[in-house]
């Protein structure tokens, strides 16, 4: 049987600089696409990662890839499922795109299975997106942990079974939506083989010179872990994820990273995890076999940590085996507004490992969520105010998300917008946006004078590192990108 994966086009909300435009490489897919590749006939179009460097506009959004129109001649006919990956929920538009067209293609008759990107606080639930999917001609939803139900749905439809046992996937019969048992988490994830990274286009990736976390030369993501315990309710994730952790070997993560380190002499390493130091000790083991196999490389923590894991021992142990870049998210300065979130954060912890990063050379960043339900001006204030205090410590640069109710998340149920891909973090038709986003351009700039006073030299050496492409944080990268996104 004939398969074909496709990761859709980049996409970037117009005005949205931190949120939207991030080329994610389709970590999920390329661990779908190395699970099915020995037991069936598979091939991959990646279609941003095909041609990043094109460019159009629709409902002002900016799509960058290969058109609708190159992608569905790449589809070989004899195709008889589509796995479309569902990465990030502002490239909807791209998807729905997709979707619609390979529909009134007469020369493709496969089934289009959409797969959840579990994985990600950008991503979206299809459990509650569903409906959007089936009106557009989707005709199977795989969610949660896609590796397992994607092989079951194979073997199903080869053999013409019913679909009622296969566990996580979601179909229509008989004109109703049928939601099948969730399939169980992986959780001996050293079992999995390695993501297929030969049958993306990396190197295109590469190219483009900008990431998600602030890049130099040949990188590529990881994920050493799945889920994560917490229940913040600005987040998808304990809905995706059941609140669980799963995670790796200390061992098998070195592993992969010594295989793609000599196969593509990669230098960085990126890791995607929502949530990757629940367990210091495997850290720590990570960092101490990389010593003892002396690999030479850069490791950098991209989409966050949960800094109360970690302490100055760790951080050591990280300092020396390359890391230089670790995200963390305080999300605000308010106890109260912590409560709300139902997310923990030690102030103070925050404050002491910042000072920590920055004798180390780790470059840092504090991530924040503006505008959660019950958030007051007394709350942003005292958010400004802990900006203020990291500043001084040394934080390297800071994120301020203006929320957004992703399906999937607590804010969801209550409200509601028709086009997915407009749930970003800079939600122009919320009614407080305007306000929120002059409170985040306005710290943005006391975060950079505050900055220049505490910091000069990390603050000249700024627009020095971004006109040599010499990234060491986001913010710089960020720069880079926007200039290349829309000249």
């Amino acid at each position: 049987m004939k398969i074909t994966l496709i990761n859709p086009n980049n996409v970037t909300q117009r005005g949205d600089f931190f949120g939207t435009g991030i080329p994610y490489m389709p970590i999920i897919l390329a661990y779908l696409a190395s699970y099915l590749r020995n037991k069936y006939d598979i091939s991959v179009i990646d279609a941003f990662g095909e041609n990043p460097f094109k460019k159009r506009t629709k409902n002002g959004f900016i799509i960058q890839g290969i058109s609708t129109e190159e992608l569905i001649n790449k589809i070989d006919p004899k195709t008889k499922l589509v796995f479309l990956y569902a990465g990030h929920v502002v490239e909807h538009v791209a998807i729905k795109e997709i979707i619609q067209e390979i529909k009134k293609r007469q020369k493709i008759n496969a089934k289009i299975v959409i797969v959840e990107n579990a994985q990600a606080v950008t991503a979206y639930s299809l459990v509650k997106a569903k409906d959007e999917f089936f009106e557009i001609g989707a005709d199977i939803i795989i969610y949660g942990d896609p590796e397992k139900t994607a092989l079951e749905l194979i073997e199903s439809i080869k053999n013409n079974k019913n679909l009622s046992n296969v566990k996580g996937i979601i179909y229509r019969k008989n004109n109703k939506t049928i939601i099948n048992k969730k399939q169980e988490n992986i959780k001996k994830l050293d079992k999995l083989p390695f993501p297929a990274w030969d049958l993306f286009p990396i190197k295109n990736y590469w190219k483009l010179r900008y990431a998600h976390a602030p890049m130099k030369g040949k990188y590529l993501p990881l994920l050493t872990s799945r889920g994560c315990p917490f229940k913040c309710e600005f987040c998808i994730i304990p809905f995706t994820n059941e609140k669980k952790w799963r995670s790796r070997s200390a061992e098998n993560v070195v592993k992969e990273i010594e295989t793609f380190y000599k196969k593509y002499k990669v230098g960085e390493f990126h890791i995607e995890d929502l949530n990757p130091t629940i367990n210091k000790k495997r850290i720590e083991d990570m960092c101490k076999l990389i010593i003892n196999k002396n690999i030479k490389i850069k490791i950098k923590f991209a989409s966050g940590i949960k800094l109360e894991t970690i302490d100055k021992k760790t951080l050591a142990l990280l300092a020396k085996v390359g890391c230089n870049y670790i995200s963390f998210s305080p999300e605000t300065g308010s106890n109260r507004m912590l409560e709300l979130m139902k997310k923990p954060f030690n102030y103070a912890h925050g404050t002491s490992m910042t000072k920590e990063m920055n004798k180390l050379g780790i470059k840092s960043q504090a991530c924040f969520v503006l505008g959660f339900p019950g958030e007051k001006k007394k709350d942003l204030k005292l958010t400004k105010d802990y900006i203020m205090k990291l500043t001084k410590a040394g934080i390297d640069e800071i994120a301020l998300f203006i929320m957004t109710p992703i399906p999937g998340s607590k804010p969801y149920e209550c409200w509601y917008t028709k086009e997915l891909s407009k749930l970003t973090f800079s939600p122009e038709w919320r009614k407080d946006y305007k306000k929120l986003h002059n409170f985040r351009k306005k710290n943005y700039l006391m975060f950079l004078i505050y900055k220049l006073v505490y910091h000069p030299l990390k603050t000249f050496k700024q627009p020095i590192n971004i006109v040599l492409r010499k990234f060491e944080t986001k913010m710089e990268m960020t720069i880079y990108r926007m200039i290349k996104t829309y000249i």
